[in-house]
């Protein structure tokens, strides 16, 4: 999405409406794939409760019970929806 974002706007063939448009469809798509990642952290973060007692032992299930989810997730929404907004003002400068 960045990599076409830049390329139309280099282009420079928009008219005001097509920008507009352009922008909603950023959003739009941006939202959704966050919702996706989110979903998807929030899967692999409730794994934890479903570990076996053995898993929970060995050095990969201590490391996992450990993994700081609240971060990846503050991260992933930094991510996932600051680039969205990054294009929306590339598209709009």
């Amino acid at each position: 999405m960045t990599v076409g974002i830049a390329i139309a706007v280099s282009l420079n063939r928009f008219s005001d409406d097509g920008k507009q448009a352009l922008s909603v469809a950023v959003g739009a798509l941006g939202f959704y794939l966050w919702f996706l990642s989110f979903g998807a952290v929030m899967d692999i973060a409730a794994m934890r409760k479903d570990m076996s007692e053995e898993l929970q032992g060995s050095a990969f299930g201590t490391q996992f019970l450990k993994a700081p989810f609240p971060i990846y997730i503050a991260v992933t929404t930094l991510v996932m929806l600051g680039v969205p907004v990054m294009l929306i003002l590339l598209l709009n400068s």
